[in-house]
């Protein structure tokens, strides 16, 4: 069992760290708290066309609108400044995945991985100045090598990066990068020892690693998520559990002041996302032991009011979600965009 979801969790978290190359940048423009749009991303999946869409709707799940079909899509992320957002698809139905991104209204949407991921979701990272992406790509061959890679937004100067200190080691992971730009948190597993991990900060560079607080049950969280202003951590695993609860918790940035504000049903966590006021969490959860349908709930910080949303479409689980704050001068799409090619 352990296996089985160690190897979900790399299916759906596939990432790595950064380099020593990239210094600490000062954020992007954004909105500011209180105005512009409030736009939830996510994935919903059609099995009968065999398609999936990436979805934007208000915080309150009205106002749904599709912006991307493909074969697949995953792991949605808004850039800092709310203008663009990243991702990873499929470009038509091989098991090849790249990264790319599209302006929040819908235009300009640009491949900016050109090499492919292989059989695995190349997850986006944005820089804290939205100017920048990091992604993993899973490269064919023998075995499982992953290789990191740096990639402007606007798809030009994409290069490989040669990683250092326990970045060398790391078989299956995933990644986040605090909005400072100073760290990034890594679940850490070893090539020798991959059916054991244990989620850390460490330094740009690898270096200076520092374990986080385990979950009430001893079990150390796989996955975290920083808030708009650095200040709070979302943590969350998504162990496809024997029908007991996946926990929620908070914490402080670094992951003191630990809090279970969610230990009942939904069940199987797979994504989370602040509100970019701090204020409620995102995130996408589905029942024991089964990978769809999935629903997006939304519940308070302190734990109160959690509740599922009424989305029309079946929510993908383990495909992600992302909780942006749009400019007021972005109109929405007209239409969605197809990346599934004509025949």
């Amino acid at each position: 069992m352990l296996r089985t979801r160690l190897f979900l969790t790399s299916l759906t978290a596939i990432l790595t760290a950064v380099s020593i190359l990239l210094q600490p940048i000062p954020t992007a423009r954004a909105a500011q708290a209180g105005s512009g749009h409030q736009r939830i991303a996510f994935v919903t999946v059609d099995r009968t066309t065999r398609t999936v869409t990436l979805n934007l709707a208000n915080p309150d799940g009205s106002g749904m609108i599709p912006l991307i079909t493909s074969y697949g899509i995953f792991s949605p992320v808004w850039s800092p400044d709310g203008t663009m957002l990243a991702f990873s698809a499929q470009k038509d139905e091989t098991s090849r995945f790249y990264v790319f991104v599209i302006n929040s209204d819908g235009s300009d949407l640009r491949q900016i991985s050109a090499k492919s991921s292989f059989q695995a979701p190349s997850y986006p990272v944005w820089s804290p100045d939205g100017k920048q992406l990091l992604f993993i790509n899973k490269l064919g061959g023998g075995g499982s090598y992953f290789a990191m890679f740096r990639a402007n937004a606007d798809g030009s100067g994409e290069e490989q990066l040669q990683l250092k200190g326990i970045f060398k080691s790391l078989y299956n992971t995933w990644l986040a990068w605090s909005p400072d730009g100073s760290k990034v948190a890594v679940f850490a597993t070893s090539e020798t020892d991959w059916q054991y991990g244990q989620l850390t900060f460490a330094d740009l560079d690898g270096g200076n690693v520092q374990p986080l607080p385990t979950a009430p049950d001893g079990h150390s969280y796989s996955f975290l998520a920083w808030s708009r202003d650095g200040a709070k951590i979302v943590l969350f695993r998504m162990l496809m559990s024997d029908g007991k609860p996946e926990t929620l918790a908070i914490a402080d940035a670094d992951g003191s002041n630990l809090q279970v504000i969610v230990n009942s049903p939904p069940i199987n966590i797979s994504s989370a996302s602040w509100s970019p006021d701090a204020k409620q969490i995102v995130f996408v959860a589905n029942k024991p032991v089964t990978f769809d349908p999935a629903d997006l709930w939304i519940v308070n910080a302190d734990g109160s009011n959690l509740h599922k949303l009424s989305i029309p479409d079946e929510v993908g689980y383990y495909l992600g979600t992302s909780w942006g704050l749009l400019p007021a001068d972005l109109a929405a799409p007209s239409a969605p965009i197809s990346l599934i090619p004509s025949k």
